[in-house]
């Protein structure tokens, strides 16, 4: 007889109080939630499917049934454990062939057993704990949380935006680039996070925050992206930025940090252009007026 096997997930402390209180009267768990699989079997899956399954493997020669590494046994994965059951395969495809949640239904059954067995005192001070860590987990990941605010400006109106799926200016660049033609309303739905409400908060923010990697307005009502460099806003015009874009992703082959490096070679070349014409503008300018 063909065995296989089922895995689900469940938090740790909330797992090894049910082994506990059933030990205590004299139930095991893989015993119990062996008959939930045979319940669910014969609730859903017809009987004549059942019948030919029986009859399938009383005629199958039997074999000793190999145990992969690790069933039968709780492995941990960080707050939670993986719980390995084993049961016949032919009823195990049966019941997935049938639609059924296996997993979903074996985790209610486990939280009935929660509350079934271990005491209401012991689940406060569990529940209690598993709070605290999550909070905790929490805080740390949003520490570890890197992202940019970018203040999109559009039909006079301005938002400012966290964004994590944006580690460098070349992302944002690109957005630009694109909103100047097909004029989408925020940079991307992926990754935004919240609507900052001013401008300064922006800049207030990446001069004390570590997590934010990049300040940067979007006006595509004037057609320039002005960064927050060392200090000091640098402005960027569309088509600057439009040129620097198509330098930097015109090979397929290239790795992010390689297309970075040509983005930001690219536009300062493009900007000491820019200002080499501004100086000659200016000089002409003083020659006319002698």
């Amino acid at each position: 007889m063909k065995k296989s096997t089922i895995t689900i997930t469940y938090d740790e402390e909330r797992l090894n109080a049910i082994q506990v209180h059933l030990a205590l009267k004299s139930l095991d768990l893989n015993t119990e939630m062996s008959g939930v699989l045979d319940t669910l079997y014969n609730k859903y899956v017809p009987f004549s499917v059942r019948n030919y399954i029986e009859l399938r493997d009383v005629a199958a020669p039997s074999s000793p049934a190999k145990k992969p590494v690790g069933a039968g046994k709780e492995q941990t994965n960080g707050d939670d454990m993986d719980v390995t059951l084993w049961f016949n395969k032919h009823r195990l495809d049966a019941l997935y062939d049938h639609d059924v949640d296996i997993e979903n239904d074996l985790t209610a059954y486990f939280n009935s057993l929660y509350d079934q067995f271990v005491p209401a005192n012991e689940r406060k001070q569990i529940e209690a704990r598993i709070k605290t860590e999550q909070e905790e987990s929490d805080r740390a990941t949003e520490q570890s949380r890197r992202f940019a605010l970018l203040t999109v400006v559009q039909d006079g109106e301005s938002a400012c935006y966290e964004y994590d799926n944006c580690p460098h200016v070349l992302t944002a660049a690109q957005w630009f680039v694109r909103a100047l033609k097909e004029n989408p309303r925020t940079p991307c739905d992926d990754g935004v996070r919240t609507i900052l409400p001013e401008m300064t908060d922006s800049v207030q923010q990446i001069q004390t925050d570590p997590r934010v990697t990049l300040c940067a307005e979007l006006n595509q009502d004037k057609g320039y992206m002005r960064v927050w460099e060392d200090g000091g806003w640098v402005e960027y015009g569309g088509d600057q930025l439009t040129k620097a874009v198509r330098a930097a992703t015109r090979k397929q082959y290239l790795t992010p940090d390689q297309r970075e490096e040509i983005f930001e070679t690219k536009l300062d070349e493009l900007a000491a252009v820019t200002s080499e014409s501004d100086e000659n503008e200016d000089a002409d300018m003083g020659m006319r007026m002698q």
